[in-house]
């Protein structure tokens, strides 16, 4: 199991729409139109949630990512 899916049961069970990650700022899900951070979830620096998202993308994605900052997975 990647470990990016206890974020992802959070979000669904805040009844969320979306996970929100970025470096500097803990785990955020867009619940009711506001994002809101994951209740105990750490402040994740920038290769923690690389690792996370690694776990979970395949190269070809990966490597748009790497050009262009950005990842969407809707």
């Amino acid at each position: 199991m990647a470990r990016i899916d206890e974020l992802l049961r959070r979000l669904k069970d805040d009844g969320g729409s979306d996970l929100h990650l970025a470096a500097g700022l803990e785990p955020r899900v867009r619940a009711r139109g506001e994002l809101v951070p994951i209740e105990g979830q750490p402040v994740r620096r920038d290769d923690g949630i690389r690792d996370l998202m690694r776990e979970i993308v395949d190269d070809t994605r990966w490597s748009k990512y790497e050009e262009c900052g950005d990842l969407d997975f809707a």
